[in-house]
């Protein structure tokens, strides 16, 4: 009998759109401060090169910094943010080829902008397009320079000392501007960082009060209406403080700053079901061999705690209802049901009474508190009886089970 659960777990999701929502918006401060500063930039050069001398290089600049206002208020209203960088990028672009054209060629002072505009989109983008932007940049020197060892001239409104003035006036702008752009970055990576890390620790508050109702709270709950009814025994008052006792443990392991590794997890998991099965004279096999997924940083804290709760219910109902006198758990890596990824297989079984899968809820298994952790995980669950005794099977996506890592 098998469950096929939900792909996705609520909390995942959640911090998963905190932080893209976060980047965007960094993405976005970033941006309108380096179009606002650069509009400024346009402005001025273009009024230099205009009263030195250069009208047609200054009316080229001017349609940057115009080009650069439309994209900020179309940026406000809705726009795409790569549209609009993108485009504003390509106006200098295009802007640094007419100045280049009408002051001297490869020595024009315009020629120091080209470096400027690849540092100005990883800023805000990050590597790849400041990669692509680069090749263009290099495409644009190269064409220059080899154009003018063919023999090309270029006309210059200018006179040498003011190209001169121009030039260093660049290079200033340049370094400037790319110190601006760097710490604008800077500035709002810090500012999103710090939310990200204010909604992980809204996220983990909520998991802590979630797992306090849902595990503990519940099962006190049953055992105070049970006790209040008279009808609470004390094997089951044992039973439901052990239960209690192990939530406690679990969540208390998941909130370890360490981010202690999941083997670690699993072997105190061990050790507390040995005990308690060598106390109800039962064997417990245990063949868990995760070390290759745990190494690779596949397993998140929150995805650890449901594996760990699982394993621990599903033993914890072989021992009270089962009648066994043998129970192993079984852990290895396996691949996903249509093999299309890398997944965890756990099994625990035993060799006790068994059952009808179609019975199982009915016979106190808790089938559907096991189905919800197994939700949370993106897992598929699957009951089967075999002779002797029940065989149960979670298989756990690694894709699922790191997805709710935390963001950088």
């Amino acid at each position: 009998m098998s469950f096929p659960v939900s792909q996705a777990s609520l909390q995942a999701v959640g911090t998963a759109s905190a932080a893209v929502g976060l980047e965007r918006e960094r993405m976005e401060r970033t941006a309108m401060v380096i179009g606002t500063v650069g509009i400024g930039f346009a402005l001025l050069f273009a009024a230099l090169y205009s009263i030195i001398g250069s009208p047609i290089s200054g009316l080229a600049i001017t349609a940057v910094s115009v080009g650069l206002a439309i994209g900020l208020f179309a940026l406000r209203r809705g726009a795409s943010l790569v549209l609009v960088a993108n485009i504003s990028i390509a106006l200098t672009w295009l802007a640094t080829f007419v100045a280049v054209s009408r002051t001297g060629g490869f020595g024009s002072p315009a020629l120091a902008w080209t470096f400027l505009l690849p540092l100005l989109m990883f800023s805000v983008f990050g590597r790849r397009a400041a990669t692509a932007w680069a090749a263009l940049s290099a495409f644009q020197i190269v064409t220059i320079f080899v154009a003018e060892r063919s023999g090309q001239t270029w006309s210059s409104d200018l006179a040498p000392g003011e190209l001169d003035t121009l030039r260093l006036v660049g290079y200033v702008g340049c370094v400037a501007a790319a110190a601006l752009a760097l710490a604008s970055s800077d500035s709002a990576r810090r500012s999103a960082q710090t939310a990200l890390d204010q909604a992980n620790r809204a996220l983990d508050r909520q998991r802590i009060l979630g797992d306090m109702h849902d595990g503990v709270g519940s099962q006190l709950l049953g055992l105070l209406v049970q006790a209040r009814a008279g009808k609470l025994e004390p094997t089951k008052l044992t039973h439901g403080l052990e239960s209690c006792l192990d939530d406690l443990r679990l969540i208390v392991d998941s909130l370890d700053p360490l981010e202690r590794p999941f083997a670690l997890s699993l072997a105190e998991l061990r050790d507390r079901l040995d005990s308690r099965c060598e106390a109800s004279n039962v064997t417990l096999e245990w063949d868990v061999a995760l070390a290759d997924a745990d190494s690779a940083g596949l397993i998140s804290s929150d995805a650890a705690l449901q594996i760990l709760r699982t394993l621990q219910e599903l033993t914890n109902n072989a021992l009270r209802h089962s009648g066994a006198g043998r129970i192993s758990v079984i852990g290895a890596p396996a691949t996903t049901n249509d093999g299309g990824g890398r997944a965890l297989r756990f099994e625990v079984r035993d060799d006790g009474c068994g059952f009808e899968p179609g019975e199982v809820s009915m016979r106190g298994r808790g089938v559907p508190s096991v189905q919800t952790r197994a939700a949370k995980l993106g897992a598929t669950l699957r009951f089967e009886r075999v002779s002797p005794g029940t065989r149960v099977e979670l298989l756990v996506p690694l894709a699922s089970a790191g997805g709710d890592r935390r963001a950088p």
